[in-house]
């Protein structure tokens, strides 16, 4: 055996036990490296040294102007200052944590254009840059826009009173027969129905996306509306109400009725619609599957409104309903002077609708309060109205059969101005965009107005045909897409 080993030294030299605690410079010669290896391995130091990789993103991606929107960064310098723009517009700033990500809540600027838009965030002392994408779309989903049937666009701003006459032709796309529904426009989507199908183009180029032929080649649809990546269809002859997939066109589902249906309305996952039997009904927009069905005393045709959970439709039974959404009871009938074709326009606690029928008898034009029915004022016209109120800025703008279009003060009723435009007005209804006005009469003639209210545009379309919107235009079988001055047509401005 050899005894040097087992001592750790020469022989005759004093024994060595624990010779690596008894040299110290030797000791912290094997220590150091650990210690300069914890600390690269640290969490702090790991950060450093793995910086993230820089990005700007937007959420949620895509939406109309004033969307509420949370901004989040990463890869910025720890502590610097984050300047955010959107295409341009300024949005604010952020400070990046220690980590160099940030998150701002924002908003889309009033102003941003439909179309793609750059969210841009530059650090103020790194000069890094990072940007991401949102797109700005606004839709018009279902007759009247918005659930209240108010007819008003709060988002447009390209179309104006120095712009509206500058309008010019985008595309053009054949339809098999007369339009008899839509447009209505989601998701970069064109929507159309006629008297035998129900089309998808695609809102910037005008290329076909899809066609449904409805249950038989007399089929006839009466409304649209589109929510949840469905086209919801209402037809006259087959007495069925359709849900198609908005990208395929292909059927989800359907449902019977015991007579044609009309007027579709989508609020959340409620799909709301009337058939000819004179029955108002709710289903699950989503399955189908019915919620409630209430017996009017006759039929109503034109889209009802849903706000703060009640329904309201007009009938033909001289009557204004307003109904529980969440089931279906009455909770109040107004009487009019004649049959209500109008769909009701609830603003500001106030129910605005016209009476009138196709017989030229004198109609009005009511302002009910939303609570009980009361009448609050009543204006009576030469003739009746089945075109449906638009209501903005404090004025109702409304068609009458005597070929005016009147514009009410909305609090009394007063007449602000009445307009001479001609023709079948009362099967029109306008739609707001912004104070001045544009009308549609006989399929070729457009006409402007001022409000006196501010700049902005009103539509006036036929119930009867497309309804369209200062970008659009309808002629049988053809489906015009008018294109707005001095920008690129959006993907999406549609009444």
């Amino acid at each position: 055996m050899n005894c040097r080993r087992l001592n750790g030294g020469v022989k005759g030299s004093a024994p060595q036990v624990g010779r690596a605690r008894g040299n110290p410079v030797r000791r912290l010669s094997r220590v150091v490296p650990v210690i300069t290896l914890l600390i690269l391995l640290s969490p702090g130091a790991a950060a450093r040294a793995d910086v993230s990789p820089l990005g700007v993103r937007a959420s949620p991606r895509s939406g109309p102007p004033t969307t509420a929107l949370d901004v989040r960064g990463r890869g910025f310098s720890p502590g610097e200052t984050v300047g955010l723009t959107f295409s341009g517009q300024i949005l604010g700033t952020a400070v990046a944590d220690g980590t160099g990500g940030f998150m701002l809540a924002t908003t889309v600027p009033a102003s941003a254009p439909p179309g793609p838009a750059v969210v841009e965030g530059t650090g103020e002392s790194s000069g890094r840059s990072a940007h991401g994408t949102f797109t700005v779309r606004t839709d018009w989903p279902s007759s009247r826009f918005s659930p209240d049937n108010a007819g008003l666009n709060p988002y447009e701003n390209q179309v104006s009173a120095v712009n509206v006459g500058n309008l010019a032709l985008a595309w053009a796309a054949a339809v098999d027969t007369y339009p008899t529904a839509g447009p209505v426009v989601a998701d970069n989507a064109v929507f159309v129905g006629t008297q035998s199908a129900v089309y998808a183009f695609n809102a910037t180029t005008g290329a076909e996306i899809w066609t449904h032929h409805l249950g038989s080649l007399t089929s006839t649809s009466t409304g649209l509306a589109v929510a949840h990546g469905l086209v919801y269809v209402s037809e006259v002859l087959d007495h069925r109400f359709y849900a198609l997939d908005a990208r395929t066109g292909s059927t989800v589902w359907s449902i019977a009725t015991l007579g044609g249906t009309t007027c579709p309305k989508v609020v959340g996952k409620v799909a709301y619609f009337c058939s000819n039997d004179a029955k108002l009904h709710a289903v699950n927009a989503l399955t189908g599957d019915v919620i409630w069905t209430v017996q009017l005393r006759d039929a109503a045709f034109s889209p009802p409104a849903v706000v703060d959970g009640v329904v309201y439709v007009g009938a033909d039974d001289r009557r204004v309903y307003a109904l529980d959404a969440a089931t279906g009871a009455i909770l109040w009938t107004h009487q009019t002077v004649v049959a209500v074709g109008s769909s009701p326009a609830v603003v500001g606690g106030i129910v605005y609708v016209g009476s009138g029928d196709y017989s030229g008898s004198p109609g009005a034009v009511y302002a009910l309060r939303a609570a009980t029915g009361g009448i609050l004022w009543k204006v009576r016209t030469v003739q009746g109205s089945l075109s449906s109120p638009a209501v903005a800025r404090g004025l109702v703008f409304i068609a009458s059969g005597d070929g005016l279009l009147h514009a009410y003060d909305a609090a009394t009723g007063a007449t602000r101005w009445s307009t001479a435009v001609g023709g079948d007005v009362d099967l029109a209804s306008p739609s707001v965009a912004n104070g001045d006005r544009v009308l549609r009469r006989s399929g070729r003639q457009r006409l402007r107005l001022r409000t006196g209210h501010g700049e902005g545009s009103v539509v006036l379309r036929d119930r009867r045909a497309l309804q369209h919107r200062p970008s659009h235009l309808r002629r049988c079988g053809l489906l015009r897409f008018l294109r707005r001055p001095p920008v690129r047509l959006p993907a999406a401005q549609l009444t």
